[in-house]
């Protein structure tokens, strides 16, 4: 029998294989995580004296935050207010969407497009008072979490493990740090997370169209997914495109008839150069947050001073990713089966992935989509043939999560220098995902083109 026959064979010992390693993968990415929390909770704990505060001055944020999944807690207010100010006050059709931009604290940064998505909440504000609004926003938060994670758990059950496998894989997902915090925050990067995630999916069902309605709904509120578009056309990819480009053209059309031409003009000549140089602040895992903190920049919720440096390496950071985005990964996928469908995830979820680190602004929960492209990864890796590869792939897999999935407490406090790589670690986790991403695009390639597999 052939390998890849095998493996598709659930009456064989390749099912039992995919169960040892699915499992292998949730428990040690659990232990991983579960050590990173325990690490950070004695730094807390130890550090404070005097009168505590439950639960903030016992446990890290990292454990605190799970609670985002019963209840909002109060420690850390949202800054979802200035969007929805804007939307209110686009279905009061005033243009005037943007106060000055605050160099501490949140404001407005976004398009005219994602008041308009925010529309809809924008009805439950009575007046100033966004208190209902907010609850909205909350709501759905938690609605698109919980869609995201069924999504990736989804793409995951499709491995045909056993149950213990599939509650160690629901366990683990539930459990990525960026989600938690995405719903603590309380923000709209909820309703991206579930558009990218619904954007995998659909990229595997080989739906173009609605994969690019999806891309340019996510695009509408962060316009560096923008950088999309040209994904689609290098791939050649006309569905996706038709779907992206039609969708971005209604949401601009319409904010337009909304609020007039006003808001686009001060986005582009006065929010987006006022917003540009980015942030210290150790959340930013991006290029642009790792050279800020080099450069000593304060690393509080501020926007960094201009410099050079900054906007050069910012700059060189934004056209490698976006090359590597569309840099051939192989024959184009145009089966049925799931493996061509799985091809087609991972080479969109790399594109999307090169695009989250192309962002000058890379918040730790804009990472939340990733658990899906995990998923994505983990299925395609215990299908290999190779048994070694499958355990390396799956080893690795492991490694990005916990990088990437746990709170990582900051270890200096500015100062800049070389010392400040240490709060990257989720962006080397981040690449590395992206690296075993392009190594199972090259093997998914050579499977769909009839090749013999490179040897291990």
């Amino acid at each position: 029998m052939r390998p890849e026959v095998e493996l598709n064979d659930p009456s064989t010992p390749a099912r039992r294989e995919r169960s040892r390693l699915l499992r292998r993968f949730a428990w040690t990415a659990l232990a991983g995580l579960a050590a990173f929390e325990l690490a950070a909770s004695a730094r807390v704990y130890l550090a404070h004296a005097g009168p505590r505060e439950f639960p903030q001055d016992y446990v890290s944020q990292g454990v605190w935050s799970a609670g985002a999944w019963v209840r909002p807690l109060k420690r850390h207010a949202t800054d979802v207010a200035p969007a929805l100010t804007a939307a209110r006050r686009m279905l009061d059709r005033d243009p005037d969407l943007y106060g000055p931009v605050q160099r501490v604290g949140p404001s407005f940064i976004y398009p005219p497009t994602a008041a308009l998505e925010l529309l809809p909440l924008a009805t439950l504000a009575r007046g100033d008072d966004l208190t209902r609004a907010t609850q909205g926003m909350d709501l759905v938060a938690r609605l698109c979490a919980l869609a995201t994670l069924a999504t990736a758990l989804a793409f995951a059950w499709r491995a045909e493990a056993d149950w213990p496998a599939r509650a160690g894989l629901l366990i683990v997902f539930a459990a990525f740090y960026p989600t938690r915090w995405m719903l603590t925050c309380v923000q709209a990067q909820s309703l991206i997370t579930l558009f990218l995630a619904l954007a995998l999916a659909a990229a595997a069902c080989r739906r173009d169209i609605l994969t690019g309605v999806l891309l340019g709904l996510a695009a509408g509120l962060k316009p560096h997914l923008g950088l999309l578009l040209i994904f689609g056309v290098v791939r050649r990819q006309w569905g996706v495109c038709a779907g992206m480009t039609g969708s971005l053209l209604v949401l601009a059309g319409l904010s337009a008839a909304l609020a007039g031409y006003e808001p686009w003009r001060v986005y582009v000549t006065e929010v987006l150069p006022a917003v540009s140089p980015g942030y210290a602040y150790y959340p930013n895992q991006s290029i642009n947050g790792v050279l800020n903190r080099w450069m000593g920049h304060p690393v509080g919720f501020e926007i960094a001073p201009r410099t050079t440096a900054v906007s050069a390496g910012s700059a060189a950071a934004t056209l490698l990713f976006a090359v590597l985005a569309v840099w051939p990964r192989g024959a184009a996928a145009r089966g049925d089966d799931r493996r061509a469908g799985q091809m087609r995830a991972v080479d969109l979820g790399m594109a999307l992935l090169c695009a989250t680190l192309a962002s000058p602004v890379a918040w730790e929960h804009h990472y939340a989509w990733c658990v899906v492209l995990f998923a994505v990864c983990l299925t395609a890796a215990v299908d290999l043939a190779a048994p070694r590869v499958r355990r390396r792939v799956v080893a690795l897999l492991a490694v990005s999560y916990v990088g990437l999935g746990a709170y990582i407490a900051p270890l200096t406090a500015g100062g800049g220098g070389p010392a400040t790589l240490l709060d990257a670690l989720p962006l080397v986790a981040a690449l590395v995902l992206l690296g075993v991403a392009g190594y199972l695009a090259r093997r998914l390639a050579r499977e769909l083109s009839g090749r013999s597999e490179p040897r291990p």
